[in-house]
Parts: C-alpha cells; sequence; structure tokens
C-alpha cells in the first residue's frame, strides 16, 4: 500500500484528477439537466399598445431527454413600460431562464419599425448578447399574430421562420438581412438598411398542412415555403434607423438586376410579335442562369455618371401564345431575335428604373452606389459629394447608364 502510495505522489496529475472528482462530481450529477432550468427562445416578437408599452412575445421550447430526445413549443407574452421588464416577466412567467443562445428571428410590427429600431436592437445585441446573424422581420399587424403561426407551421409542417428568411436572403433579396447587417448599413456613410417585411398569411399555412398529410413523405416544396408567411416577398427599407419605404416583389428584382449574384429568376416579357418566330402576341418565360455584372463609375464635365453593363445568360423556359400546338421549346439562339432582345432590355430597364425612383425618393441607397464611387473615383467623389448642399439626397444628382445584352446560357 506504502508504494502505491508513493507512486502516486510522483504522479500530481492524478491527486488533482481525484480531488476534482470528490469534490464536484456528486454535485455534477444532483444537478438537474440544462432544460430543466432555461426556457429557449427561437422567435422574439416585438409589438407597442396604444399607450406606449411594449409587448413582447417569444416562442420558446423545453428540452427533455427521455429514450428518444424532444422539444416542446409554446409562446409566452408580457407587456411592460421597458423591454427590460418585459423580457423579466417573461422569465417570471416561465419560471425559468429565458436564453437567447438558439434565437433565430428578430420581429417586429410595422408600427415599431416607422418609429426606430435603434432603441430595441440596441437592448438585445448589447444586453442580451444576440447574434450578429439573427433575422430581422417585420411584419404589418401584430409581431405576436407571427409567431402563433409560426408555432402553428412547426407543429404541422416543421417549418420555421429561420427557414423562410435564408431562402429569402438566398433566392430573392441576395443579401443578407440580419442584425449584423443591418448596424453595418445603419452606421454606412448612407445609413440605409433592409429588412424582410411579411404578411400573416394562415391561409397558405392551410394548404402546407393539407399538402403535407395528402403527401407521401415528399416534403414541402421550396415554392411553399416561401408563401408561409407571404403572399410575395416585399423589403423594408430604413433610412438613420427608420422605416421610410417598401420596395415590391418588381422593385427588388429591379435592384438586383445590377447584383452579379443574381440567378435563377424567372423574366418574362410579353405582347411578342415577331414574324420569323411565328410568334404573335405571345408571352416568353426565359430562366435568368446568369448575371455578369461591369459596373463603371466616372465623372464627366464635373458630373457623376455610373454605368452598368449586364451580360444575361438565359435559358428558354415556355411560350405562351393562343392556338399554338407546342408550348416548351428546345433552347434555340434563334428565341433571341432583335425583336425579343429588345423586350428584354427594356423590361430590365423599366424594372431597374422603377427602383431607384424609390430610392432616390426616400434617399435609400439599396446597392452600393455610394461604395462604388467611393471606390473608383474616391477623391474626386468624396469632394463632390462633401460640397452637396445635402449631401444625403446624392443618388438625385447621379446619372445612370444601362445596357443589356442577352446571350442563350449552354
Amino acid at each position: 500500500m506504502k508504494e502505491k502510495l508513493k507512486k502516486l505522489i510522483k504522479k500530481p496529475i492524478l491527486i488533482v484528477l481525484i480531488i476534482i472528482s470528490v469534490l464536484y462530481l456528486p454535485k455534477g450529477l444532483a444537478a438537474p439537466p440544462e432544460g430543466l432550468e432555461r426556457v429557449h427562445a427561437i422567435t422574439i416578437a416585438v409589438d407597442i399598445t396604444e399607450d406606449g408599452q411594449y409587448d413582447v412575445g417569444i416562442l420558446a421550447f423545453v428540452s427533455f431527454q427521455s429514450q428518444q430526445y424532444r422539444e416542446t413549443y409554446f409562446i409566452i407574452n408580457a407587456t411592460a413600460d421597458s423591454l427590460a421588464n418585459a423580457v423579466d416577466k417573461l422569465g417570471a412567467l416561465a419560471g425559468k431562464k429565458i436564453a437567447l443562445t438558439h434565437t433565430s428571428a428578430l420581429v417586429f410590427s410595422d408600427k415599431i419599425a416607422e418609429m426606430g429600431l435603434i432603441e430595441p436592437l440596441d437592448y438585445f445585441f448589447r444586453d442580451k448578447n444576440l447574434g450578429g446573424d439573427t433575422h430581422l422581420i417585420v411584419t404589418y399587424g401584430n409581431a405576436k399574430d407571427i409567431i402563433e403561426l409560426e408555432q402553428n407551421a412547426i407543429d404541422k409542417v416543421g417549418i420555421k421562420l429561420e427557414e423562410l428568411s435564408v431562402f429569402n436572403d438566398k433566392y430573392v433579396y441576395y443579401q443578407e438581412t440580419n442584425l449584423e447587417s443591418f448596424y453595418s448599413g445603419y452606421f454606412s456613410p448612407v445609413k440605409t438598411s433592409i429588412i424582410s417585411i411579411v404578411k400573416q398569411n394562415p391561409e397558405a399555412l392551410a394548404q402546407l398542412e393539407q399538402s403535407s398529410g395528402s403527401s407521401s413523405g415528399t416534403g414541402v416544396s421550396s415554392g411553399q415555403q416561401k408563401n408561409f408567411v407571404q403572399p410575395e416577398s416585399n423589403l423594408a427599407v430604413f433610412y438613420d434607423g427608420k422605416m421610410v419605404t417598401v420596395l415590391s416583389g418588381s422593385e427588388i428584382r429591379g435592384s438586383t438586376w445590377v447584383n452579379p449574384e443574381l440567378s435563377s429568376v424567372n423574366l418574362k416579357i410579353d405582347n411578342v410579335f415577331d414574324e420569323n418566330l411565328n410568334f404573335i402576341d405571345a408571352s416568353i418565360i426565359f430562366n435568368v442562369e446568369t448575371n455578369l455584372v461591369k459596373t463603371k463609375a466616372y465623372f464627366e464635365r464635373g458630373r457623376p455618371i455610373i454605368e452598368y453593363n449586364l451580360l444575361l445568360g438565359l435559358k428558354l423556359d415556355e411560350v405562351l401564345q393562343e392556338n399554338i400546338e407546342e408550348k416548351n421549346f428546345y433552347v434555340d439562339v434563334n428565341f433571341l431575335s432583335e425583336t425579343v432582345k429588345l423586350k428584354i432590355e427594356n423590361k430590365v430597364k423599366q424594372e431597374f428604373a422603377s427602383a431607384m425612383k424609390k430610392m432616390i425618393e426616400n434617399k435609400a441607397d439599396v446597392i452600393g452606389i455610394y461604395s462604388i464611387f467611393a471606390e473608383q473615383q474616391h477623391a474626386k467623389f468624396l469632394n463632390w459629394y462633401e460640397n452637396l448642399e445635402n449631401p444625403e439626397e446624392f443618388l438625385g444628382r447621379i446619372e445612370y447608364c444601362m445596357t443589356v445584352l442577352p446571350v442563350i446560357a449552354y
């Protein structure tokens, strides 16, 4: 025994491990699981009442360990004169600590968005250490109605609000709409940020429940996911932290034509007449496979000019025309006749002009024009910008040019 003790003394690390085990192992075994002490909020909804109080709701879950790991989702609401007091009330109502480590979405009513989001965002970001990748969403009406809809969606078809936000960021907006990107825009010289804005759409949820129940394990399509809470995708535009306007679906696409990440979107042209292709008042639908964008910013006679040159790689999807037998055509370069090319060019330019008009009216540089000039014409642009009587209106002082060249993508 003495020999064993001597050997043990020569290895102090073993003595340390034994002491730690004696002191902490019983305590650890006796401690309740974390799931019994914490409520994990996945979505936070913030409204404001008529008397100016904050109405905060969370969609949360508590995890249980049994033979099978499972989560139970529920909603808690609390109203108070400040966000801090409302969140404290949530914890008291739940009887557990409110944990935000799994929070993926923060939803605000349009009323709060118009008042300004900096104060509530500062609370969650600085005081509660909410992650920069948390998705920000604005909704028409009450924000807490969205989390009720999300709870039903999780229970019925397994879709979360986070998934819808990721889908829109990737395939609709072509840029992120999270907490980090909002602050980045707010602290930039143009003070412009964007957030997804959704409409509550319980009818779509009912359709999803029906299709999910009747399907044979095929899941829910991407198109159905996108329509879960909104009939169409819109974009809330913020200037200096306050919502100033909303871009419609066509205006969003108009702003994304100058984004080289744009792909896999449909481009439809109507009223096409072309004798060589036998088109009589036809509608032609192309899929944009690639979008090569070259941007040039320069000054001419003291006026700033920005040129966008677009090379659109297109694939023909469908031709719609009365009295035509075959509606789906093999992709052939001949379908890009001069008539069709002109139609495509005019459509892209009109959508871009419509988006730019709204951005100019609301002093919102959504597509990074300031950054392009600052990069390509740094000294000249900053000198011009700083000498403007109203620098925040610089978008309306710039001349915009665009050329569009459609080509067949193979």
